[in-house]
């Protein structure tokens, strides 16, 4: 089987793309039409990646609530919101399976990335994921206990060596 996944908005601007949804109602919009020509799952951001906690979950199912009255059975997966610390990170899953989510999503290793610059050299603002070793299987215990499923961004083999290695030992 092929399982599609809609990765609708992500930290792309308007002025990039003029028609990425970024307001709930965008949102909603596009996925209720993307589940309707065979995506299985969305994974969106929702236009603050600082937000966490109750509030980013309360964003989240702003532009979630229509889609799960359209689509009963969409597999939803917010993103990993950006913080100093692992535990504000990922706060906001609790309320976000409430408003519907059933995957979280974590990026098993470390990249950086920027926004695009001149000339396709890196832009102004530029971030890492700095998920460790340490920190990935936190995330994984974290995302079980409360009955999550994973949706991995898996970028280089390293990535994938580390969710193999604890998928073969049932840690995943």
């Amino acid at each position: 089987p092929v399982i599609i996944t809609l990765a609708n908005n992500g930290e792309t601007s308007k002025k990039r793309n003029p028609h990425v949804p970024h307001k709930p109602e965008e949102i909603a919009a596009d996925a209720v039409a993307c589940f309707g020509a065979g995506v299985a799952v969305l994974h969106n951001h929702m236009g603050d990646i600082n937000l966490t906690g109750p509030a980013a979950a309360e964003r989240y199912a702003l532009a979630w609530a229509p889609i799960r009255e359209a689509v009963p059975d969409a597999i939803l997966c917010p993103t990993t919101q950006q913080a100093p610390d692992l535990d504000e990170r990922l706060n906001f899953l609790g309320p976000a399976k409430k408003a519907g989510a059933r995957l979280a999503s974590i990026d098993p290793g470390v990249e950086n990335f920027a926004t695009s610059g001149e000339n396709g050299l890196p832009g102004a603002w530029r971030g890492c994921t700095d998920f460790s070793i340490d920190l990935v299987e936190r995330a994984f215990g974290i995302i079980s206990n409360l009955g999550l499923g994973l949706s991995l961004g898996i970028y280089e083999p390293g990535f994938l060596r580390l969710v193999l290695a604890r998928s073969e030992e049932r840690r995943v």
